[in-house]
């Protein structure tokens, strides 16, 4: 009678959550990932089934077992509920439009023919003055990510555990060198630093060694986080295929 009573409950257990997450097949308890919009429905029907398992006297080793299934759906999914903190998805999202901004304006002025050197002038300044704007977000961003608790790794395999880890520390450090690099250039190349018109003046004295070992970090670099930012974009599609919304952490709940 217990038995089919927790294998009532896991079913329906199953059944929830296949309907929180748009009827998708749910293979196993114990592997199932949810999406952030089905956590609190999963951790209910789970809760059931640890419920039962518990009361099943006869046989510990399967109450264990699902329990520990259930135990693993509910982590999966409070993971995929978890948020950075407000201020921290404010700063993320401003950032990325600063630096898509950066990309886009370097490359309308790198691709403009010689004799237009007025508008490539004028790209080039919005370029350094988003560059500005990136650094000065940048400073509180690497503040509140060492300080605000940080929501849990989301489930996965080791190897997708340690590419995500390293894929987080590549993107913090081209998000400083890129605008940290930018700003030794202007700031010690004796013209002082664009900024929408404006120019902040650079240092009294110049250093053109300094600011040619920036020159050439800046435009390698540049190179490379222009390549890696798709990539981070595209592993946010990956995690969308697997059924994992993670951009809710990012506070958008668009999708689920």
């Amino acid at each position: 009678m217990q038995q089919a009573a927790l294998r009532r409950a896991a079913r329906a257990a199953l059944t929830q959550v296949g309907a929180a997450t748009s009827r998708r097949a749910v293979p196993s308890m114990a592997s199932s990932v949810y999406t952030a919009a089905a956590a609190p429905t999963a951790r209910t029907a789970v809760a059931s089934v640890a419920k039962a398992a518990s009361s099943l006297p006869a046989n510990p080793g399967t109450s264990r077992g699902f329990a520990a299934s259930a135990g693993t759906i509910a982590e999966a999914a409070s993971a995929l509920e978890q948020q950075y903190a407000t201020p921290l998805q404010a700063l993320h999202w401003l950032i990325a439009g600063g630096t898509v901004g950066t990309f886009a304006f370097v490359q309308l002025a790198m691709n403009l023919p010689k004799d237009q050197a007025a508008e490539k002038g004028r790209f080039m300044m919005l370029h350094k003055s988003l560059g500005l704007c990136v650094l000065g977000l940048t400073i509180p961003r690497l503040a509140l990510r060492l300080t605000t608790k940080i929501p849990a790794a989301v489930p996965g395999s080791k190897a997708e555990q340690i590419a995500a880890q390293l894929g987080h520390l590549v993107m913090y450090g081209m998000m400083t060198a890129m605008p940290v690099s930018g700003f030794i250039m202007g700031y010690y190349g004796g013209r002082g630093l664009p900024f929408f018109g404006y120019t902040i003046p650079g240092a009294s004295k110049r250093d053109g060694k300094l600011a040619g070992r920036a020159f050439k970090l800046h435009k390698q670099l540049g190179w490379y986080y222009e390549m890696f930012v798709p990539l981070h974009v595209g592993a946010v599609g990956m995690h969308a295929i697997k059924g994992q919304n993670i951009m809710r952490r990012m506070g958008v709940t668009a999708f689920g």
